[in-house]
């Protein structure tokens, strides 16, 4: 018997304490690789007023990326993350429910970013989906790509600095972002099937 305490909020705390000490970063010089890759606007949210689902945290800490590194970039830190790094070669294990038939977009961004603060040359998607097969993608290093990226670090440095939220960047991660209500409840109110639209709901 495990008694009447309430283990579920434990659980919650636990997850809760995990992922803030993951995520949490106070210094708006320092911006991570994956805050940059996806919409700026939540990557702000998620620094000035979070609001993470549990699935949200359980994806976070769980993610077993160990290999960390930083670089500076007019002041500011840019950090990267790594599954492993042999001979030379930059390895990132993602899981996924099916296996894609080309990298996804935001995937390639972050191998490529994290090619240039690691100073690898090359790097190896690995998606691995619930019966643990895999697909692989090698990719090189293009420094188009990592100067737009740090384009937007610079932006997202900025914003958090002034205080200003991003603007709205429509992709298909809206429909399962926390955050949708608070990027569409103007254009909610003046259209109430706006939002059963974005989140692929029939209306009635």
């Amino acid at each position: 018997m495990l008694g009447e305490r309430d283990w579920k909020e434990l659980i919650d705390k636990m997850i809760k304490d995990k992922y803030n000490k993951i995520t949490k970063i106070d210094d708006i010089n320092i911006i991570s690789v994956d805050e940059c890759i996806r919409c700026l606007r939540r990557s702000y949210y998620d620094r000035k007023e979070p609001l993470p689902s549990r699935k949200e945290k359980m994806k976070r800490i769980l993610d077993l990326r160990s290999e960390k590194k930083e670089c500076e970039i007019d002041g500011i830190k840019l950090v990267g993350y790594a599954y492993a790094i042999m001979d030379g070669v930059l390895f990132d294990i993602i899981y996924v429910n099916d296996l894609p038939k080309e990298p996804f977009p935001e995937d390639i961004l972050s191998l490529n970013a994290n090619l240039f603060i690691f100073e690898v040359e090359y790097g190896i998607i690995i998606y691995v989906n619930r019966e643990g097969d895999t697909i692989e993608f090698t990719l090189g290093r293009d420094k188009k790509v990592f100067n737009e990226l740090i384009r937007r670090v610079k932006i997202f440095n900025t914003l958090l600095r002034d205080g200003k939220t991003p603007v709205i960047e429509p992709s298909s991660s809206c429909r399962e972002c926390q955050y949708n209500i608070r990027c569409y409840i103007r254009k909610w109110e003046q259209d109430d099937s706006f939002i059963a639209r974005l989140l692929g709901r029939k209306e009635s």
